[in-house]
Protein backbone atom coordinates (compact mmCIF):
# COMPACT_ATOMS: atom_id res chain seq x y z
CA UNK A 1 0.00 0.00 0.00
CA UNK A 2 1.21 3.63 -0.87
CA UNK A 3 -0.37 6.73 0.80
CA UNK A 4 -1.66 8.72 -0.81
CA UNK A 5 -1.15 12.65 -0.43
CA UNK A 6 -3.05 16.39 -1.14
CA UNK A 7 -1.14 19.29 -0.89
CA UNK A 8 -3.13 22.76 -0.42
CA UNK A 9 -0.61 25.42 -2.40
CA UNK A 10 -1.34 28.73 -1.26
CA UNK A 11 0.92 31.85 -2.93
CA UNK A 12 2.77 29.18 -5.13
CA UNK A 13 3.52 27.35 -1.81
CA UNK A 14 1.89 24.16 -0.08
CA UNK A 15 0.79 24.76 2.90
CA UNK A 16 -0.63 22.24 4.18
CA UNK A 17 -0.19 17.92 3.11
CA UNK A 18 -2.38 15.71 4.32
CA UNK A 19 -3.00 12.15 3.61
CA UNK A 20 -6.01 11.46 1.81
CA UNK A 21 -6.22 7.76 0.93
CA UNK A 22 -4.15 4.54 -0.23
CA UNK A 23 -3.45 2.88 -3.15
CA UNK A 24 -2.85 -0.76 -3.90
CA UNK A 25 -0.58 -1.49 -6.99
CA UNK A 26 -1.30 -5.07 -6.91
CA UNK A 27 -4.82 -4.44 -7.67
CA UNK A 28 -4.89 -1.40 -8.52
CA UNK A 29 -7.34 0.06 -6.13
CA UNK A 30 -7.17 3.77 -4.41
CA UNK A 31 -9.47 3.21 -0.80
CA UNK A 32 -10.55 6.52 1.14
CA UNK A 33 -11.82 6.53 4.48
CA UNK A 34 -13.80 9.22 4.97
CA UNK A 35 -16.72 10.34 7.96
CA UNK A 36 -20.15 10.16 6.13
CA UNK A 37 -21.10 12.53 8.43
CA UNK A 38 -18.74 15.26 7.92
CA UNK A 39 -17.29 14.72 3.96
CA UNK A 40 -20.41 13.94 2.35
CA UNK A 41 -21.36 16.80 -0.39
CA UNK A 42 -25.20 17.69 -0.16
CA UNK A 43 -24.64 20.04 -3.05
CA UNK A 44 -23.41 17.15 -5.21
CA UNK A 45 -25.10 14.23 -3.47
CA UNK A 46 -21.86 12.79 -3.42
CA UNK A 47 -17.71 12.86 -2.76
CA UNK A 48 -15.20 14.62 -4.25
CA UNK A 49 -11.51 14.37 -4.07
CA UNK A 50 -8.72 16.97 -5.44
CA UNK A 51 -8.30 17.26 -8.73
CA UNK A 52 -4.52 16.67 -8.48
CA UNK A 53 -4.60 13.32 -6.84
CA UNK A 54 -7.50 12.05 -9.48
CA UNK A 55 -4.75 13.05 -12.00
CA UNK A 56 -2.11 11.16 -10.43
CA UNK A 57 -4.10 7.89 -9.66
CA UNK A 58 -4.69 7.75 -13.86
CA UNK A 59 -1.19 8.08 -14.26
CA UNK A 60 -0.47 5.10 -11.31
CA UNK A 61 -2.79 2.99 -13.66
CA UNK A 62 -6.54 3.20 -10.92
CA UNK A 63 -8.90 0.68 -12.17
CA UNK A 64 -11.07 0.75 -8.95
CA UNK A 65 -11.69 4.00 -6.26
CA UNK A 66 -13.41 2.81 -3.04
CA UNK A 67 -14.69 5.32 -0.60
CA UNK A 68 -14.95 3.82 2.71
CA UNK A 69 -17.87 5.30 5.50
CA UNK A 70 -16.19 4.49 8.20
CA UNK A 71 -19.31 5.86 10.53
CA UNK A 72 -22.12 3.73 8.32
CA UNK A 73 -20.08 0.85 6.99
CA UNK A 74 -20.70 1.26 3.83
CA UNK A 75 -18.44 1.01 0.86
CA UNK A 76 -18.79 3.30 -2.26
CA UNK A 77 -17.14 1.55 -5.31
CA UNK A 78 -16.52 3.17 -9.11
CA UNK A 79 -14.06 3.49 -11.95
CA UNK A 80 -12.22 5.93 -12.73
CA UNK A 81 -14.48 6.01 -15.96
CA UNK A 82 -17.29 6.43 -13.87
CA UNK A 83 -15.76 10.17 -12.59
CA UNK A 84 -14.34 11.37 -16.11
CA UNK A 85 -17.84 10.92 -17.09
CA UNK A 86 -20.14 11.64 -14.92
CA UNK A 87 -18.08 13.95 -11.92
CA UNK A 88 -17.92 17.71 -11.87
CA UNK A 89 -15.31 19.71 -11.29
CA UNK A 90 -15.27 22.51 -9.15
CA UNK A 91 -13.18 24.40 -6.62
CA UNK A 92 -15.34 25.23 -3.06
CA UNK A 93 -12.77 26.95 -1.56
CA UNK A 94 -10.19 24.31 -1.14
CA UNK A 95 -8.15 23.58 -4.55
CA UNK A 96 -9.94 21.91 -7.39
CA UNK A 97 -12.13 18.86 -6.75
CA UNK A 98 -13.91 16.77 -8.95
CA UNK A 99 -16.99 15.28 -7.49
CA UNK A 100 -19.19 12.48 -8.38
CA UNK A 101 -22.72 11.37 -7.02
CA UNK A 102 -22.99 8.60 -5.45
CA UNK A 103 -26.05 7.10 -7.86
CA UNK A 104 -22.56 6.58 -9.79
CA UNK A 105 -21.18 4.34 -6.99
CA UNK A 106 -21.81 0.50 -6.08
CA UNK A 107 -22.92 0.66 -3.06
CA UNK A 108 -21.90 -2.39 -0.74
CA UNK A 109 -23.29 -2.15 2.82
CA UNK A 110 -22.32 -3.78 6.06
CA UNK A 111 -21.97 -4.31 9.49
CA UNK A 112 -18.08 -3.65 10.03
CA UNK A 113 -17.20 0.35 10.79
CA UNK A 114 -13.89 0.31 10.19
CA UNK A 115 -12.72 -0.25 6.59
CA UNK A 116 -9.61 2.17 7.22
CA UNK A 117 -6.69 -0.89 6.92
CA UNK A 118 -8.34 -3.28 3.91
CA UNK A 119 -10.05 -3.10 0.49
CA UNK A 120 -10.44 -6.77 -0.11
CA UNK A 121 -13.30 -8.42 -1.43
CA UNK A 122 -14.55 -5.23 -3.67
CA UNK A 123 -16.70 -7.57 -6.23
CA UNK A 124 -17.60 -5.10 -8.82
CA UNK A 125 -16.21 -6.08 -12.48
CA UNK A 126 -14.70 -2.71 -13.42
CA UNK A 127 -17.02 -0.89 -16.03
CA UNK A 128 -20.32 -2.83 -14.82
CA UNK A 129 -22.99 -0.46 -15.85
CA UNK A 130 -24.54 1.78 -12.99
CA UNK A 131 -28.47 3.34 -13.51
CA UNK A 132 -28.07 6.60 -15.30
CA UNK A 133 -31.04 8.75 -13.96
CA UNK A 134 -29.98 11.93 -15.63
CA UNK A 135 -27.26 12.95 -18.93
CA UNK A 136 -24.43 15.11 -17.52
CA UNK A 137 -21.40 16.43 -19.06
CA UNK A 138 -18.45 14.57 -19.51
CA UNK A 139 -15.01 15.84 -17.58
CA UNK A 140 -12.18 15.76 -19.93
CA UNK A 141 -8.74 14.65 -17.63
CA UNK A 142 -5.34 14.97 -19.37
Amino acid sequence: MIDVFAEIIREGKPVIRRKVGSYNPENHTFSKPVLRSKHYMRKVQGYGMDLPVFKDLLVKGVERLVIMETDTGDRLETTPQDWQEHGKVADMGHGRQIFLSEKYHYKHSSTFTDYSSTVSGLGRTPNAPINQKQPVSRVEVP
